[in-house]
């Protein structure tokens, strides 16, 4: 009943029709002492979306690996897509090979390449390579936003 009360209580105001609405308030036993003017009535508020995260953007652990044996197999220069390492390379069990991204938090505008894997027990983790094992113990873990570049920008880069 509420709503519907509602409703027409909106469309009475719209149509002009006050003597409709007066009627529905003595049928539904409320006392009208008035009809407010255009001037005193208020819009509900536009309920404004909840902020999402684009779907470009990963919530992940981030880390650093070296090319030392015991971090990688027994090919340590050599990632899992066949490239040599270099800097800019990250390692995702997540993201195809070739995928360009962005840890704008901690490398700005950086963009670093899908050529790598992890262990597989590693989910919800990025590894970025470095060249130096101090390096990647300096760096610790971090959890960060990365984001995903769309591929046109991934084929521009190439």
């Amino acid at each position: 009943m509420p709503f519907l009360f509602g409703f027409f209580v909106l469309h009475s105001f719209l149509m002009g029709a006050t003597e409709a609405f007066e009627k529905l308030a003595l049928q539904v036993a409320l006392p009208v002492t008035r009809v407010a003017s255009a001037d005193e009535i208020q819009a509900p508020p536009i309920p404004t979306p909840s902020p999402q995260k684009p779907k470009n953007v990963l919530q992940v652990w981030l880390t650093a690996y070296t090319s030392v044996p015991e971090e990688t197999d027994d090919t340590p220069f050599i990632t899992a897509s066949g490239q040599f390492v270099r800097d800019g390379i990250i390692a995702s069990n997540a993201l195809p090979f070739g995928t360009l991204v962005k840890v704008p938090a901690l490398f700005g505008d950086k963009v670093f390449t899908v050529e790598d894997r992890m262990n597989k027990s590693m989910v919800g983790f990025m590894d970025i390579w470095m060249s130096s094992k101090q390096d990647a113990i300096n760096f610790g873990i971090h959890r960060v936003e990365v984001v995903v570049l769309p591929p046109t920008v991934a084929t521009a880069k190439n």
